[in-house]
């Protein structure tokens, strides 16, 4: 398989930034995936919606190639749908393609 997924569920900083974000740059700078997805969900979503030093590495992450999608719900919900939008994140029900990645056996790395 080529594609990982991380699901990004904690509101914690710290993290999202030594644990979430590093982790994901650790594999591309190693090519150890050719494909990753990060799945912004629950907690995570009102933390990268205010976060600036947050939004930047969701950025960085967003010019390496990573396909980042957030949770519409919990962005309406924390009131943070623009600021995610600005960055160009991809907006949607997570919770149906979370359930197709489990039923499809793909790996997959929560956080």
């Amino acid at each position: 398989m080529d594609k990982l997924t991380v699901l990004w569920t904690s509101g914690d900083k710290e993290l999202a930034l030594k644990v979430v974000f590093r982790y994901i740059e650790d594999v591309l700078d190693k090519k150890a995936w050719e494909n990753v997805r990060l799945i912004i969900w629950g907690p995570s979503v009102k933390l990268a919606g205010k976060d600036k030093a947050v939004r930047q590495h969701l950025t960085d992450l967003i010019n390496k190639g990573v396909e980042i999608e957030c949770c519409t719900i919990c962005a309406d919900e924390y009131d943070v749908t623009i600021p995610i939008e600005a960055l160009g994140i991809k907006m949607g029900m997570v919770q149906d393609e979370i359930t197709k990645i489990i039923q499809n056996q793909e790996p997959m790395l929560s956080l």
